[in-house]
């Protein structure tokens, strides 16, 4: 498996600048690209999905939990208790076409989401503390963002299938 963070010579951290990712991978795509280099096309690729993956918090975490040897408990069917209710408004909501209920959620969804960006950047600030406990809150806060971007993209999901219905 690519170590993505080195190949963006960066270190491997649960939180990442965004815009300095973004300028190493402006580099590196003009560097691999296959109209301007000769280097493999899958080394363009590769860079691409580096990059996408670093991006995202969800696959970051998951990147960086599987780099570390930290064997995921594979288990991201146990809602977080905290987002519970959150969840038990989700399947009724998507159920009917009430687009001010399913706006709500979105915007109670992007809440979380903005809350999980911060336990991030708190678990970040720790992580060269080797703490026990870092890898089982790397992972935790994988599984909170695994079902609030699962959530909000079902969410959109139905609100687009909704705006296309009744053009």
């Amino acid at each position: 498996m690519t170590d993505y963070f080195a190949l963006f010579a960066l270190s491997r951290r649960p939180w990442l600048d965004l815009e300095k990712l973004e300028e190493k991978y402006r580099e590196l795509a003009r560097e691999t690209h296959p109209d301007q280099s000769t280097q493999r096309s899958s080394d363009f690729a590769e860079v691409n999905e580096a990059y996408r993956t670093l991006r995202d918090p969800k696959s970051r975490l998951q990147h960086l939990l599987t780099l570390e040897g930290y064997p995921q408990s594979g288990s991201t069917a146990e809602v977080p208790t905290d987002l519970m209710d959150l969840f038990m408004k989700i399947a009724p909501a998507l159920a009917n076409t009430n687009k001010e209920q399913l706006n709500l959620l979105n915007k109670e969804l992007d809440g979380c989401y903005d809350k999980a960006i911060e336990q991030l950047q708190r678990i970040d600030l720790v992580w060269n503390q080797q703490t026990s406990s870092r890898m089982n809150d790397a992972e935790d806060l994988y599984r909170r963002f695994a079902f609030l971007t699962r959530w909000k993209n079902l969410i959109e999901e139905r609100q687009f299938a909704d705006s296309v219905v009744s053009r």
